[in-house]
């Protein structure tokens, strides 16, 4: 009897150790320095051979067409590097929304007509480029290794944002305008931008960015919106028939 007492006290005892154990230690992923880590990204973003991307502008309005008459609203599509695009284009025109279908091919660039969805050349001053954005030299790649203004970049995370799988580095940053123009193929006009980037912690591969521009309209700022998935997934991209 005493021996079973004894060893209940002594069971007692190690359940209330237990019990009282203080919670493991959970030691916070260090934050790397903001421009080392957009290097990266963009050097991870050279490498990637086929994405498929969805472009998105809110705000104020951008024009495709020299004459102003139709309105970027959104485009999604596919990209192989280094030179060849599709994409479904929606824009708007007289107020009605209506869809492009766009092939751009090493330096040529093919759109069907609005009217007759006939497969003919883009026209002389149209500005819908947007395969510049992922070009090593002047897209995104670039902008993240070259553009970003060092004073005004910041970090958060890695945790998880809405509308992504995942955790992700959160980089906040201010961009020269003359570079976002460029990168869009003159779709983005020129004018200081605020960044924002969302790159995977392991990847160091870019799935969001999101670019305001303060200055195109005070009440209305342009925003624009790119998303990036099925990173390396082959895709085969010909010119129109």
């Amino acid at each position: 009897m005493q021996k079973r007492i004894v060893f209940a006290l002594i069971l007692f005892v190690i359940l209330l150790g237990v019990g009282c154990a203080p919670e493991p230690t959970v030691t916070p992923t260090p934050a790397p320095d903001p421009l080392a880590l957009a290097a990266q990204a963009g050097s991870a973003m050279q490498t990637v051979k086929w994405l498929h991307f969805v472009l998105e502008r809110n705000g104020s309005p951008a024009y495709i067409d020299a004459e102003k008459t139709l309105v970027f609203r959104r485009a999604e599509g596919d990209y192989a590097a280094p030179d060849r695009l599709q994409a479904a284009v929606k824009v708007m025109a007289a107020g009605f929304v209506t869809e492009i279908q766009v092939i751009s091919v090493q330096n040529k660039q093919w759109m069907t007509n609005l009217l007759t969805g006939q497969w003919e050349e883009l026209p002389a001053g149209w500005e819908l480029g947007p395969s510049a954005l992922f070009d090593a030299q002047v897209g995104i790649p670039h902008l993240m290794t070259q553009g970003l203004i060092a004073a005004r970049t910041h970090l958060d995370g890695p945790a998880g944002f809405d509308g992504l799988d995942g955790t992700f580095w959160h980089l906040t940053s201010e961009t020269t305008g003359e570079q976002v123009h460029t990168m869009s193929g003159g779709l983005i006009p020129s004018g200081p931008a605020d960044l924002e980037a969302w790159i995977d912690p392991t990847t160091f591969l870019i799935h969001r960015v999101r670019l305001v521009l303060p200055e195109s309209d005070p009440e209305e700022p342009m925003e624009w919106i790119i998303e990036l998935s099925l990173f390396d997934e082959p895709l085969d991209i010909q010119p129109p028939e």
